[in-house]
């Protein structure tokens, strides 16, 4: 396993919006223009190839089955973002509901985990995979969004160029959410009723001013397929996986979690069972299985309730690039190219992030274009929230009150 590096550069473009909906999809669209004319080129060449069928129906959209899709505030900023790319809203429409459509099987994943690393500090990390890339490459560029809404509660967000919604991040209240897809087969049919995940994750990060109201928005907003979300407090490292299907939500405080693409919690309530070799019998896809079984035997818990691993070092946990299925359980290949999908980094892997509660920082290693190389694979950057999120202090509440470390 590589030992990661850091360096305090701006491997992540890092952009500050603020306003309104649409005047922070508006700046958005004026900073990424040219990113994503390139991802929309990139459709029309692969329309009349195999990978059409990934794509989404380009067609027009009314406001009102936009904000079935996304909630009011994001159409908004959907609006927003055409007007300042100069880019059609049915086709920014179709980019987002392209990489992140309704029936999600096969198509996106990731790995969470959070809890005490050996040193005391609170860490909590995750990996986006997103499947749609491997067709086109380089219509997700990686990026960071400073979110100041008006009203709202400010914050961080990984977002790709061009789509809308949160695919991570956190705010200046101090909640910090991660998700994923649940593949097992008993979510294939998943409700299509509610909003999409980015925008579920979107309205937490918006509106939770505190670790208790994000869980419970996650508990009684219904979205769009099965998902598992994990929703930790940065200042107590509490920690709550909170999994939807649809309307049907189940939650637990723990005081670690370690988790891939299936279930933790929804299987056992549906009548599954989470044990031995009852996992074919669940349908949980191989892939998944591999890589949480190679979290779990790299992210030993001690008798303390502790990762083995110390916070200045698990951040390479994200990166092991193991397969139990080739020679030797690794790939000898030099590429990136030649990473599997039973791998934690897949290879589909869009970026790593990690956050670490010892130096408040947030650290984050993008693998999509133009971050392809092998020497790139463990160069993080890593970014101080004292500078680029002030609103944020571990130690006080957002808007000055006292945060209590019980």
């Amino acid at each position: 396993m590589e030992t990661p590096q850091e360096f305090r550069l701006p491997i992540c473009e890092v952009t500050e919006v603020s306003g309104s909906g649409f005047e922070m999809g508006f700046a958005r669209g004026q900073r990424h223009r040219w990113q994503l004319t390139r991802a929309l080129r990139r459709y029309a060449d692969i329309a009349f190839s195999a990978g059409q069928t990934l794509l989404a129906k380009r067609r027009e959209y009314s406001d009102c089955e936009l904000e079935n899709c996304f909630g009011a505030e994001i159409t908004d900023e959907l609006h927003g973002l055409a007007a300042g790319s100069g880019l059609s809203l049915t086709d920014l429409v179709r980019h987002n509901l392209s990489v992140f459509p309704i029936h999600a099987t096969g198509l996106s994943g990731c790995v969470q985990f959070a809890g005490c690393a050996s040193d005391g500090t609170f860490v909590h990390g995750a990996n986006l995979d997103v499947t749609f890339t491997r067709i086109v490459p380089d219509a997700l560029e990686p990026a960071l969004i400073v979110r100041r809404p008006t009203g709202k509660i400010p914050s961080l967000s990984l977002v790709p160029t061009g789509l809308v919604g949160s695919r991570g991040g956190l705010n200046a209240a101090g909640v910090l959410v991660s998700t994923c897809d649940l593949l097992d087969d008993a979510f294939a049919d998943s409700p299509d009723v509610g909003l999409r995940r980015g925008a579920l994750m979107s309205l937490i990060l918006d509106n939770a001013d505190s670790y208790e109201s994000a869980c419970s928005m996650a508990k009684e907003l219904a979205a769009t397929g099965a998902k598992a979300i994990a929703l930790t407090d940065m200042a107590t490292g509490r920690v709550t996986l909170s999994e939807n299907y649809g309307r049907t939500v189940v939650q637990r405080a723990m005081p670690t979690l370690i988790q891939a693409n299936h279930s933790l919690l929804l299987a056992q309530e549906l009548g599954g069972s989470q044990t031995g070799g009852l996992e074919e019998e669940r349908g949980i896809p191989a892939h998944s299985r591999h890589r949480y079984r190679r979290l779990k035997e790299l992210l030993v818990i001690d008798d303390s309730g502790r990762f083995t691993w110390d916070s200045g070092t698990i951040s390479s946990v994200l990166r092991d690039d193991y397969d139990p299925e080739t020679t030797a359980g690794r790939s000898t290949c030099v590429s990136n190219l030649f990473r599997t999908m039973n791998m934690i980094l897949r290879l589909d892997n869009v970026w790593s992030w990690l956050y670490r509660a010892c130096d408040n920082t947030f650290l984050v290693c993008p693998t999509g274009t133009p971050w392809r190389s092998e020497t790139r694979r463990s160069v993080w950057s890593t970014l101080s929230l004292t500078e680029i999120l002030p609103e944020w202090q571990p130690a006080v509440k957002a808007f000055g009150e006292e945060r209590s470390h019980a």
